[in-house]
């Protein structure tokens, strides 16, 4: 066999290969449109029996107010109704809140928050883009494949040009991927359906944290909303590292890349993207085993600690500067402390506020020490994500000495510089 009839017949057997792989295509998207029609088909009966539990709800709620069966409240019914709409992230989210609720004394408060209406048409636009991505990726084998066994001999030359892609087409659907991605809204559009969680720790002052779902990213955002200052990056550090300024995966990143989008842009309207919340947003695996998943929800417990002590620490601090800058440093101790503070004035505060990290650097107050320790706090990115105060102390009326104080994101560790 010369060289030209083994490449013809080479030639064959891929042809032959192609027509039972097209075959067992059709097949497939066969069994996908059956058991698609099957789920439209519940889905239907399920909303048919809506009205039906609706009106139940409605004439059963007088007795449910009697019995005094809170859990059963309106809000509840609807918090469950909107959860089902979940995106599967924030569903694992709603379970972790649930168990975590089961086996605390303190519960936290949970919601989710969104239009039902908009979630059912979000994901049926999400199935349709689905449909037409897998049709595209699975277009049709050129008529040129499909000839018959007469044909064949006569039309394995035009084989190899089918398998030479036209670069023209390749270009345009270059561009018009990147013309969609460039679109940074539909990039930064969460998912209808938002899940709700009260801060624990700071029950008191009703503070919640808001996560979203970004399709598009496929990422989980997390927006505190507190009083406390600075409110965006309350959460920075609650790992180390982990300053929710990055996405840590790299199809996100390369989406947000060709977008030209940054996702600082978003911070301050749907949060940030931790590492953290990743973490335990993380859709479980029908092959994780029961230590695997009680491990992941360890994780969620400390980490619910962890912001725990965040938020009481970043409380005490923020009432004690608020006091220092009022010139009442010792309203911030506890009256035993008090007692133990002499009652002679060796020094009084006389000044006591924030200042910018760059004012810090362009001071003249600092020995050559003193600028060492600042130089080296610069260097390692710890001054510029800290909280730095300047305050003035006298002695006798007379000698005046500052103090520079620096506070790290992730306290609870205190720097004086003096």
């Amino acid at each position: 066999m010369n060289e030209h009839e083994q490449q013809m017949s080479l030639l064959s057997l891929e042809l032959e290969l192609r027509k039972e792989y097209i075959k067992t295509i059709e097949t497939m998207k066969g069994q996908v449109s059956e058991k698609e029609q099957k789920l439209e088909e519940k889905e239907k009966k399920l909303d048919a029996l809506l009205p039906t539990v609706n009106q139940i709800r409605k004439l059963t709620q007088p007795i449910l107010t009697s019995l005094e069966l809170h859990s059963v409240t309106t809000a509840h019914l609807e918090r469950t109704s909107r959860s089902q709409f979940l995106p599967p992230q924030l569903s694992n989210l709603y379970v972790n809140v649930t168990v975590y609720n089961k086996i605390n004394e303190r519960s936290l408060k949970f919601t989710c928050t969104g239009n039902i209406e908009e979630a059912i048409a979000f994901e049926q636009t999400k199935k349709e883009e689905n449909n037409l991505k897998r049709q595209k990726s699975h277009v049709d084998t050129p008529n040129e494949m499909l000839v018959s066994d007469e044909e064949e001999e006569s039309e394995n030359e035009e084989l190899m040009d089918v398998d030479m892609p036209d670069s023209r087409t390749h270009r345009d659907k270059e561009e018009e991927i990147l013309k969609e991605f460039k679109q940074k809204n539909k990039l930064f559009t969460p998912h209808p359906i938002s899940f709700t969680s009260s801060i624990p720790g700071d029950e008191a002052h009703n503070s919640n944290m808001i996560f979203y779902y970004l399709p598009e990213l496929d990422i989980v955002t997390v927006k505190p909303v507190i009083k406390l200052k600075p409110t965006e990056t309350i959460f920075d550090e609650i790992y180390p590292g982990d300053s929710g300024d990055q996405v840590y995966s790299d199809s996100a990143a390369m989406l947000l890349s060709i977008a030209g989008a940054k996702i600082d842009e978003i911070s301050s309207s749907l949060g940030r993207p931790y590492k953290f919340a990743q973490q335990f947003c993380l859709v479980p695996n029908e092959k994780e085993t029961d230590e695997f998943r009680h491990d992941r929800f360890k994780y969620f417990l400390k980490t619910m600690l962890r912001i725990g002590d965040r938020i009481k620490a970043r409380s005490v601090l923020d009432v004690t500067c608020r006091n220092a800058t009022a010139l009442k440093p010792l309203e911030s101790l506890s009256e035993d402390f008090k007692k133990l503070i002499p009652s002679r004035n060796i020094c009084i505060l006389t000044s006591f506020k924030s200042i910018k990290s760059e004012d810090v650097l362009s001071t003249d107050l600092l020995s050559f020490r003193q600028q060492s320790i600042i130089k080296k706090l610069s260097e390692n990115g710890q001054l510029q994500n800290g909280f730095q105060f300047i305050g003035s102390f006298e002695q006798n009326g007379k000698d005046k000495v500052y103090a520079l104080i620096h506070i790290p994101r992730a306290y609870v560790s205190l720097f004086g510089v003096f």
